[in-house]
């Protein structure tokens, strides 16, 4: 027999609506009575609960965020949380802060291999707990070699080139100058190509 949960404390007679009464004096209270069952479509306004444990899906509908605290709660001052959620077309998962609170580091891994977020906003690559690669808002930073999957591959194209400042060069291959200047530019150190002969300028 199905039972009906009214949020007052009236006495109401059972026998004129044929089923089993039951009075509280607050919805919370009547809710924890008739509980929830599989086939009942209740909507709560809010659920405060210290565990949960469910066999099927827990859905956010539009406009929903499941959001996990580190200091304070929904509606502090001052909170650090992360956050799972939709931004219009963009799915994101972020770490935020509001108030006095510190919008930590997020990570994507386990153990000492992982990928990570810092405050400054540089994506960072570790392996075996070192860091490898940082993406910054002005460079990349390769922190091991960096090395082709196979030898003959290109760096850069005819059309997009790279300028390279380094050391050494050691070159199993041809090295084709296409575009010396071909007077003396007066820097010095810079190569000129004076009628086929590559010159050194003194500056």
């Amino acid at each position: 027999m199905a039972i009906t949960a009214f949020t007052s404390t009236a006495i109401i007679d059972a026998t004129t609506i044929g089923t089993t009464v039951l009075t509280a004096s607050t919805e919370g209270i009547a809710a924890d009575a008739i509980g929830l069952g599989t086939t009942d479509d209740v909507t709560f306004n809010s659920i405060d609960s210290v565990d949960g444990s469910f066999s099927d899906s827990l859905v956010s509908k539009v406009g929903g965020s499941y959001k996990l605290y580190n200091l304070g709660t929904e509606g502090d001052a001052d909170t650090e949380f992360g956050v799972i959620e939709w931004d219009g077309t963009t799915f994101e998962i972020n770490v935020l802060a509001t108030g006095t609170g510190t919008a930590r580091l997020a990570r994507y891994g386990a153990g000492s291999s992982y990928l990570q977020i810092n405050n400054s906003n540089t994506l960072q690559i570790y392996r075996a707990g070192s860091i490898r690669c940082a993406f910054g808002s002005q460079n990349i930073t390769i922190y091991k070699a960096l090395l082709p999957s196979a030898s003959g591959l290109d760096l850069g194209s005819t059309s997009k080139r790279f300028d390279y400042y380094g050391g050494n060069i050691d070159s199993t291959g041809t090295i084709t100058f296409s575009a010396l200047p071909t007077s003396d530019p007066a820097s010095a150190g810079q190569l000129w190509n004076d009628s086929g002969t590559v010159k050194i300028s003194a500056g």
